[in-house]
C-alpha cells in the first residue's frame, strides 16, 4: 500500500495511524514510517512520484506534522549509529 499526504491526512483524520517512526537516513534527512491499526508492519510515507518523502530538519518535520492534526499518535526517532562496524 503506497500511503501519499492525501492518504496519510486521511488516516491521521480517522484515527488510524497508531504510531510514527522518524528515521535519520543515510543523507542526514528525515524519513517517516506509518504503523496502521489494521495491518501489520510499517508503510513510508511517499511524495507524489512515488519516492520516500524526506525532510532536511527535524523541526521542519515536526512543524508539518503539527500542522496536519491536534493531536498525533506515539512518534518514536530513531537515529542509526552508522559508526557501528558488522561482523
Amino acid at each position: 500500500m503506497e500511503i501519499n499526504e492525501k492518504v496519510f491526512q486521511e488516516h491521521l483524520d480517522n484515527k488510524a495511524i497508531t504510531q510514527i517512526k522518524i528515521i535519520l537516513n543515510e543523507e542526514g534527512k528525515y524519513n517517516l514510517l506509518l504503523s496502521l491499526n489494521w495491518k501489520k508492519g510499517e508503510e513510508k510515507l511517499l511524495t507524489a512520484r512515488g519516492e520516500w518523502r524526506s525532510w532536511v530538519s527535524l523541526d521542519r518535520l515536526i512543524r508539518h506534522l503539527k500542522s496536519k492534526t491536534k493531536q498525533l499518535p506515539p512518534i518514536s526517532l530513531i537515529i542509526p549509529d552508522r559508526n557501528k562496524k558488522e561482523g
